[in-house]
């Protein structure tokens, strides 16, 4: 039996920052239909080289191996230009594909926004 998964989840990506930091938030279901989407968003936010980048899916019911990808991308560019960054998600969705894909080394995922702001003020003023 094939089944298809639909999304009852709408997705939304927004960003808000601050003097101190840009937090880009996505929501719902994040499959493959919006890498892109996700990718322009990030890659705006880091050409515009904020202090630093939290991306925070704390609110995703599903990820994608594309969009854990994209992530990898996205941070990558985001060293590549100076910008300290952090991943944030409790969510099993998220936590378990990053963690059994090998990636929790590199996207160091944090459990909350306040734990990523702290992280992040410890690595600016180092």
């Amino acid at each position: 039996m094939l089944t298809t998964r639909h999304s009852s989840d709408p997705v939304t990506i927004t960003a808000s920052s601050s003097s101190e930091v840009t937090v880009v938030t996505a929501t719902g279901e994040l499959d493959g239909a919006i890498t892109d989407r996700l990718r322009d968003h990030l890659a705006e936010v880091v050409a515009d080289t904020p202090p630093a980048l939290i991306i925070d899916f704390g609110s995703v019911s599903f990820c994608s191996a594309a969009v854990l990808g994209v992530l990898v991308e996205i941070t990558a560019a985001a060293d590549t230009a100076d910008v300290p960054w952090a991943v944030v998600s409790d969510q099993r969705a998220v936590r378990r594909p990053t963690t059994l894909s090998g990636l929790d080394p590199v996207l160091l995922p944090m459990t909350s926004v306040p734990e990523a702001c702290a992280s992040l003020r410890t690595l600016i003023s180092a």
